[in-house]
């Protein structure tokens, strides 16, 4: 501000801690009154408000004021009085707009808010303001009349004061960028969310990738007319893979004998056959001899035919999988042996049942990986801040995190 004049700098203890203290004066003469908008010639000066203490950035890690004495006038149009405002502060604050400026770029990293107080030398409640001037920035309600041609749907575990437990994230997936957060991902919630879209931006949608909840579904059939559900290839192989762990822990719980083998070994069984060890000897502590990690998986899978056939089943599956193969997994679907565990005979019903859509997951380059990855750094960010009361509060903080809120859009403007 070139109307603010410097007349020296000091060192003082302000609040119990040493701080470095500017001296200075706001003095110019204002073309008009800002009360009634007469010109300066019915403009009487009155001297000095009292100083303001205005807290700037910190110099060197010490905390820094501005002791600003302001000039004041008096209009004779209006009778009423008023004091020189400056643009480095807004009227009625004591912080400084460089300071909010900085706290709203510190909230696009994964910091608390109080971490972010504490830099700043200023309350948890000047963070907050701060964080929520940028409310008006949230999508509005209002229709909207275009999507991309592929999305991806997920959620994550939302804030206490949401009805449902989890929420509802979903992302452009050429892009990977979130199109929006919903509260709550019930489907009755998310029915009236996706209603804002116009028709014509729901049918223009091609690809859809879910994990295996039901309701997204229900969802999709109903809102998405034109849209291909694929499921994701993780959750598929998650899906069949948990079956067969239980099944080992089953046959682990039966077998006392070789109980211990069972349980160490779990992770040989789950690893696809072809990249298991069958050159290197180790010793075994469980067999007492040097065997290799194949011999290891075959002793286990021998001890239970009907664990051995659950076994080899699963390694064909996600071989299919992997390859891309859609004539040799449709074969597996349609081939299901007799003597299957119970716990994969289980498993696989659900995958039978949705088959077209684990199909399509080989027909398309698209997964959920991006989305997860997504996940895991909201999931961060609500970790390292300790929680969230406020949902709005928490959506907040993940578009500023992800830069789905421009920095020409800050806006600090507030008496604090």
């Amino acid at each position: 501000d070139n109307n603010i004049s410097f007349s020296n700098v000091s060192t003082q203890l302000i609040n119990g801690s040493l701080a470095t203290l500017i001296n200075a004066t706001l003095d110019y003469t204002p073309s008009f009154c800002p009360k009634c908008g007469t010109y300066h010639p019915n403009l009487e000066s009155k001297g000095f408000q009292k100083p303001s203490l205005i807290k700037l950035l910190n110099s060197a890690n010490i905390n820094t004021y501005l002791l600003l004495k302001k000039k004041r006038f008096f209009c004779h149009h209006c009778n009423k009085s008023f004091t020189l405002s400056s643009s480095i502060v807004n009227k009625h604050c004591s912080i400084s707009n460089m300071v909010k400026h900085s706290v709203a770029l510190n909230l696009t990293n994964a910091t608390s808010l109080k971490d972010i107080a504490k830099v700043h030398n200023v309350s948890f409640n000047t963070v907050a303001r701060v964080l929520a001037s940028f409310s008006d920035t949230l999508p509005k309600t209002n229709m909207i009349n275009s999507l991309p041609s592929s999305l991806l749907f997920d959620e994550f575990k939302s804030v206490k004061n949401i009805s449902g437990k989890m929420s509802f994230l979903f992302l452009d997936a050429d892009s990977h960028k979130i199109i929006d957060i919903v509260d709550n991902r019930q489907l009755h919630n998310l029915e009236k969310y996706f209603s804002r879209y116009t028709k014509n931006a729901r049918d223009s949608v091609k690809y859809i990738v879910i994990d295996m909840y039901k309701p997204y579904i229900v969802l999709i059939k109903k809102m998405f007319k034109n849209a291909k559900i694929i499921f994701d290839k993780f959750h598929i192989i998650q899906h069949i893979n948990r079956a067969l762990n239980k099944a080992r822990i089953d046959l682990m719980n039966k077998d006392k004998a070789n109980y211990n083998k069972l349980k160490r070994y779990w992770k040989l069984l789950l690893t696809n056959r072809n990249k298991v060890d069958n050159f290197n000897y180790r010793k075994s502590r469980c067999f007492n001899k040097m065997m290799t990690d194949l011999q290891i998986v075959d002793y286990l899978i021998n001890l239970d035919e009907s664990f051995k056939v659950s076994y080899y089943y699963y390694q064909r599956f996600i071989q299919a999988i992997e390859y891309k193969d859609r004539n040799m997994l449709e074969s597996h679907l349609d081939n299901i042996p007799n003597n299957l565990s119970p716990r994969v005979s289980q498993a696989l019903k659900s995958i039978i049942e949705n088959k077209e859509y684990v199909l399509n997951s080989l027909d398309t380059q698209y997964t959920n990986g991006a989305i997860e990855g997504t996940n895991n750094k909201i999931k961060l960010l609500k970790r390292v801040s300790y929680g969230f009361r406020s949902f709005n509060n928490f959506k907040l903080r993940i578009m500023l995190h992800f830069n789905l809120i421009k920095k020409h859009s800050y806006n600090c403007n507030y008496a604090g």
